[in-house]
């Protein structure tokens, strides 16, 4: 087929007869195939130029679209821009731009300036009239017309570098768009870390973010950024072997600053443990010193046992809190063990760092007398690695809460004991901590 035997009249027809873009755009597609490459979007833009056929339904196929430069041109591209600010309005939210897209930019206007990077006229147009646009979408189109040189970035209106950084920071899909930021290096991270110490920013989205600012920060700035990072997801400890050596050579300042970071609230569902990652990395940087933990940050040490409830589950859970131990570790036993008894809630998760005989006794009565009703998200995994992790004392400690009652546990902590004293048979009689 070519171009010639597609009509603009036979794009109409489908346009019409398909209400939602998905089956339009495929339909089309289908029309079009064996002409050469570049008609539909060619054909596409001639219409919606001539008013015959709006492009707005089709936001999910634009960046497509867009790859045939010569077919478009500025105005065409704002007025489509406004459209589907008033697409997305009729929705109730945003349909145009994704959670991988920047806030307001969707991924077509990225590539339409790519496309065109050989008509500036295209890029000046968009950087006289992106003032015209409501949030975010004036936010997106200039931080991306600044990121492509059409707008200088200190012509950006205030504000609109401390509300990239929010979205950024708060976004776990970011590091999709972090090509788009027109600020890079120790400014994009010095705008980052005073986005955290503000009210502004809840908490880090992943620890991508935080090698976005590593190598560009000062240690206790870093304290302050890692004070930020989201619990809820497993991948805290990998940053912790690359952060832990900037660490080595400040550890004083790096106390000080943990020290000053807010307390720790403790919740069931969405906890707040601002010293954990910072503690953690600054125990492994003492690990790499061959350096005692200071005594000072123990009170923050037993803040942060009391509140660690992590929401997640998976194949690496075990690995992941073993590794956790390891590290805790780097603190002196009767220390850490005081840390543990001394928790207002009982850290099961973490007492593989110190299992000491008065820790086990501590879970084992604590576990035995826990009401089902108020039992944490994914409790029996956390259980298990609990009873899993004390040896030949938690077994003692099982049999001592076992003895009185018929507690709701009693079965999964008699299997535990079983498994606890003699670990090669118990996999034989299907044990299962978890059950």
């Amino acid at each position: 087929m070519t171009e010639a035997t597609v009509s603009i009249e036979d794009l109409e027809k489908i346009d019409k007869k398909y209400s939602d873009g998905w089956s339009a755009f495929d339909k089309m597609k289908t029309l079009t195939r064996g002409a050469p490459e570049g008609t539909l979007g060619r054909l596409l833009w001639e219409a919606y130029g001539d008013g015959k056929i709006g492009l707005a339904k089709f936001h999910n196929n634009l960046r497509d679209l867009v790859s045939v430069g010569e077919a478009y041109d500025g105005p065409m591209v704002f007025r489509l821009l406004e459209e589907l600010v008033a697409f997305d309005n009729e929705r109730g939210y945003a349909m145009s731009y994704s959670s991988f897209d920047l806030p307001g930019s969707p991924e077509f206007l990225f590539r339409a300036l790519e496309a065109k990077e050989g008509d500036p006229s295209f890029g000046e147009y968009l950087a006289s009239r992106w003032e015209e646009l409501p949030e975010p979408y004036a936010s997106g189109l200039a931080a991306v017309l600044a990121k492509k040189g059409h707008l200088p970035v200190e012509s950006l209106r205030d504000g609109l570098a401390r509300e990239l950084a929010v979205a950024f920071l708060e976004d776990s899909s970011a590091r999709h768009w972090q090509d788009r930021i027109p600020f890079v290096g120790k400014e994009w991270a010095e705008i980052l870390v005073a986005a955290v110490q503000s009210d502004d920013v809840d908490w880090v989205g992943t620890d991508e973010h935080v090698r976005v600012v590593r190598e560009h920060v000062s240690p206790t700035e870093l304290v302050s950024f890692l004070g930020k990072v989201d619990l809820g997801y497993d991948h805290r400890l990998p940053i912790v072997e690359e952060v832990a050596p900037a660490f080595v050579d400040h550890l004083e300042k790096v106390e000080e600053a943990i020290l000053k970071l807010p307390e720790a609230e403790p919740d069931p569902y969405n906890p707040k443990v601002p010293a954990f990652v910072p503690l953690v990395c600054y125990y492994r940087a003492c690990q790499l010193a061959d350096e005692v933990p200071s005594e000072e940050l123990d009170e923050a040490l037993r803040e942060t046992l009391a509140a660690y409830r992590p929401r997640w589950s998976g194949s690496n859970f075990d690995q992941h809190h073993q590794r956790l131990h390891e590290i805790l570790k780097a603190v002196p036993e009767d220390r850490l063990e005081e840390a543990l008894l001394s928790a207002e809630n009982v850290p099961w998760l973490l007492i593989g760092a110190a299992p000491t005989r008065k820790v086990c006794e501590r879970v084992a009565a604590g576990l035995a007398e826990m009401d089902k009703i108020n039992v944490p998200h994914n409790f029996e995994s956390h259980r298990s690695l609990a009873l899993a992790s004390g040896g030949a004392d938690m077994a003692k400690a099982l049999s001592e809460v076992l003895k009185p009652g018929k507690g709701w546990q009693r079965e999964p902590l008699t299997a535990a004991l079983g498994m606890l004293k003699d670990p090669v048979a118990a996999p034989c009689r299907g044990w299962d901590a978890r059950r």
